[in-house]
């Protein structure tokens, strides 16, 4: 079990390996998961290993894969991408992959663990985010969280053509 900082006592995040491919393109193509993103196409292992090579690998990206500590099994991905080092920001995204790790306060740790190392390990000192208007769950998670509504973008056309609302959020960390 290799951890990244930032943990709870149900799951931790560990980096996506090439290993993960299959994986992640096979929770990518649910149609529970993509109904959340603003890219809706079907997802390939080609597309996944371009992601890996020219974000990841980079460092551009720093993206995780969810594990339940329990049986240690994945059940989905969290990611800071867009990273810029130098002015200290990046966005934070997520999916679960797994329908039965749905609905169960998952997100919140996940969230926990990946800003865990957004600002420990990498030393951010601004995330976004962004979430389509009718996803509260994730919304309620990012103020829980403490992220401010910045601003709703309406009309967002997904790559599927539907239009939808945009949510965007930030969190500024601040000295105490």
């Amino acid at each position: 079990m290799q951890k990244i900082s930032g943990e709870s006592n149900r799951i931790y995040i560990r980096p996506i390996t090439q290993d993960d491919t299959d994986l992640i393109v096979e929770w990518r193509n649910r149609e529970d998961v993509r109904e959340h993103f603003f890219f809706r196409e079907r997802f390939t292992k080609a597309m996944h290993e371009k992601w890996l090579t020219e974000k990841v690998m980079t460092g551009m990206v720093d993206q995780f894969i969810v594990c339940l500590k329990d049986g240690d099994r994945p059940i989905g991905s969290s990611y800071l991408r867009d990273i810029d080092r130098e002015a200290g920001s990046a966005e934070y995204g997520i999916f679960i992959g797994e329908a039965d790790a749905r609905g169960i306060g998952l997100g919140y740790d996940i969230l926990c663990a990946t800003m865990d190392h957004a600002i420990d390990k990498l030393g951010l000192k601004l995330v976004r985010a962004r979430a389509i208007s009718t996803n509260l769950a994730s919304i309620h998670i990012f103020e829980k969280y403490g992220f401010v509504r910045d601003e709703l973008i309406r009309n967002v056309t997904c790559s599927d053509a539907n239009m939808v609302d945009m949510v965007m959020l930030s969190y500024r960390v601040t000295k105490d």
